[in-house]
């Protein structure tokens, strides 16, 4: 008989294998509890992902927006947006509001809808008597103050009434009144140089027009708006002309990645914080602008017991000494950012538009300068009131904002529920306001809406009785959100152009350029430039 033998195991070993076996099963226990955590992460990420998406094409098509009429010729997933951009600014959307029903109709923006408003009533509803009702969707108010901080084009409801009222007196009319003369000097300034360049009344001189007029109106802001002389006529590498230029070029070339960012910051808030490089420098350019003009501030304040300066910014800071409820230094700049932009950009570009429509129409061109050297047949600086006592000069730069909007739409979203034209509109709902569909609509201008005829606002019964509502020319918009500054760009627009009209003549340039329009933030020559024939004028 074998015998058995005793096998004595250490205690030392017996204790290193039960942990060896406990750390394999915790090993094991440990991997299965990370593959099911990374499956709960992956499954979080992905229903975070796709539950947006979903809602969204659940929303598309349950839409409680599908009675309101829709704009045909619809992609899945870029609905309208790429067909509209084959064409210049307005071309479609003119079209489709003269195909559907007259007062709202609706396209696809990606995977939802924006719907545009053309009826004076439901425009009545959404500009005046509910204006607060309706803000600025929060990813237009996010684009904007990535630009101009938070000033008057981006405050909503209590904060947007603050601001107004202290701007209200830098903008009233007997300010304007005082600073009319100072539009004179960059324009004898412009004048001059173009007469260098134009030596001739026999031959024409072809030259791009747009970049001078844009370094003509921010010179005009600069002393205007600031007391500050950028002289950007003869030296273009001023600090602030430089950021300021950088900061609001090049913006002809508008990405469809832009528009889908925007689009899917609505469902994907860190969309938009993927910023591109070119976001990430206007970043830097906006702040730089501010350093400078916080300077200019600090310079303002100083001078208050010294000086008083009739521009915009000592006349604010004078103001916001005295008041109850002052705007803080930081809303001061941001509101500098904002005359910068405001005053300077839809100036100059509506100033294009205007030469090329005279340069298109000469009879127009010819009747106006005679208008002009008329009334007012010497070279001097005219006053507020003898600019605006030209009828026919008002007259044609009423057409050119007619048909030549510099901010062709503007969009507005619901608070909440509510109904307009008869159709539901839920809250949330983003409504277009677009001058570039109400200013060419023949229910609201008549058969020759599309025509240039600046005769239809002097002629007796020239306007139908629709045109003649202030929902009908949205060209400052309208209600507590109108532009505050109109009265400033439209002495301004008509002082420049009359010193301009009287001194050349201006032409088509016949080299097969075709001027396309398109907007981004105002309505700008696709190619960024605009070709015009001149010579002198000589009677």
């Amino acid at each position: 008989m074998r015998s058995e033998k005793s096998v004595h195991i250490h205690p030392t070993i017996s204790a290193q294998r039960h942990r060896g076996s406990a750390v394999a099963s915790g090993l094991k226990i440990f991997r299965s509890t990370s593959r099911q955590m990374f499956a709960y992460i992956a499954l979080s990420i992905l229903v975070a992902l796709l539950a947006p998406l979903l809602f969204t094409l659940w929303n598309y098509y349950n839409t409680s927006l599908r009675k309101i009429p829709v704009a045909p010729g619809a992609e899945f997933l870029f609905g309208h947006i790429r067909l509209m951009r084959t064409a210049d600014t307005g071309v479609f959307q003119r079209k489709w509001s003269q195909t559907l029903p007259f007062g709202l109709f609706r396209i696809q923006f990606f995977l939802t809808w924006r719907v545009y408003v053309t009826d004076p009533k439901a425009l009545s509803k959404i500009l005046m008597t509910s204006a607060y009702d309706y803000p600025k969707p929060s990813q237009t108010r996010n684009f904007i103050s990535l630009l101009l901080g938070q000033g008057l084009l981006v405050a909503e409801g209590a904060e947007h009434k603050k601001q107004r009222r202290a701007l209200d007196s830098a903008f009233s009319l007997p300010r304007i009144k005082e600073i009319t003369p100072i539009f004179w000097g960059p324009g004898r300034s412009l004048i001059k140089i173009w007469q260098d360049m134009v030596p001739s009344s026999s031959e024409f001189v072809r030259l791009d027009v747009l970049p001078w007029l844009s370094r003509c109106t921010l010179d005009i802001i600069g002393l205007a708006g600031f007391d500050y002389n950028f002289d950007s006529l003869h030296k273009p590498d001023d600090p602030l002309a430089h950021c300021y230029n950088k900061l609001f070029g090049d913006t002809e070339q508008f990405p469809l990645s832009v528009l889908l960012l925007t689009a899917l910051n609505d469902y994907f808030p860190l969309a938009l914080q993927l910023r591109s490089r070119l976001a990430y420098m206007k970043n830097i350019y906006r702040k730089e602008t501010e350093v400078i003009t916080q300077r200019l501030l600090e310079e303002k304040r100083s001078q208050m017991n010294r000086s008083e300066k009739k521009d915009i910014l000592s006349v604010l800071v004078r103001d916001n000494l005295g008041s109850e409820d002052p705007l803080n230094d930081k809303e001061i700049t941001d509101q500098c950012l904002t005359f910068l932009a405001a005053g300077h950009e839809t100036t100059s570009t509506s100033l294009t538009w205007t030469l090329q429509r005279l340069a298109e129409n000469p009879r127009v061109q010819d009747k106006l300068r005679r208008e002009l050297l008329e009334a007012f047949p010497e070279d001097r600086d005219l006053s507020y009131d003898e600019i605006n006592s030209l009828p026919y000069l008002t007259a044609v730069t009423r057409e050119v904002l007619r048909l030549d909007s510099p901010v062709p739409s503007t969009s507005r979203q619901a608070q909440k529920d509510d109904v307009l034209c008869g159709y539901d509109i839920p809250k949330g709902t983003v409504l277009m306001i677009p001058p570039c569909i109400v200013h060419y609509h023949p229910d609201i201008w008549g058969l020759d809406a599309e025509q240039f005829r600046p005769e239809r606002f002097i002629e007796q019964g020239g306007l139908p009785d629709a045109a003649k509502s202030p929902y009908a020319n949205l060209a400052f918009l309208a209600g507590p959100r109108n532009c505050i500054g109109q009265k400033f760009a439209l002495v301004e627009m008509k002082a420049l152009l009359l010193g301009m009209i009287k001194e050349f003549v201006f032409e088509e340039d016949m080299k097969g350029q075709k001027v396309s329009r398109m907007s981004n933030m105002v309505m700008r020559p696709k190619s960024g430039k605009l070709y015009l024939k001149m010579r002198r004028y000589q009677a």
